[in-house]
């Protein structure tokens, strides 16, 4: 038998349409199941976890926004909370003003260009 366009991808143990509800309680037993105590463990949590790991991987917002089926990039955007390490590393790496003087060794204030000696 062929799936249809609306068939449910994922199934409960009565052979419906497995829900939010369904979901939740899978989390809840298998956080017991694990011994995980004092976290917050549920779908949004792996969710929130998936988004931000891609976007700070250098994932495009666009395409994290088409994968979470935001209708808007400002929902995406939530999720591209980066810690102050992170933006810190980004800067050190990318950062024109904080590039390295290929000859000399010592920081350049940038492209060269407006540099005094």
């Amino acid at each position: 038998m062929l799936a249809r366009r609306n068939d449910p991808v994922f199934l409960n143990t009565r052979g419906g349409p497995l829900k939010a509800r369904g979901v939740s309680d899978l989390f809840k037993f298998l956080q017991k199941r694990t011994g995980i105590d004092g976290k917050r463990v549920s779908a949004h949590n792996c969710r929130r976890y998936m988004a931000t790991t891609q976007l700070a991987s250098g994932r495009s917002p666009f395409d994290v926004q088409r994968q979470m089926g935001h209708t808007t990039l400002t929902m995406t955007n939530h999720y591209a909370s980066l810690n102050v390490k992170q933006l810190q590393q980004s800067h050190d790496l990318y950062s024109p003003l904080r590039a390295k003087d290929a000859g000399s060794g010592r920081e350049s204030s940038g492209s060269g260009y407006w540099d005094i000696e």
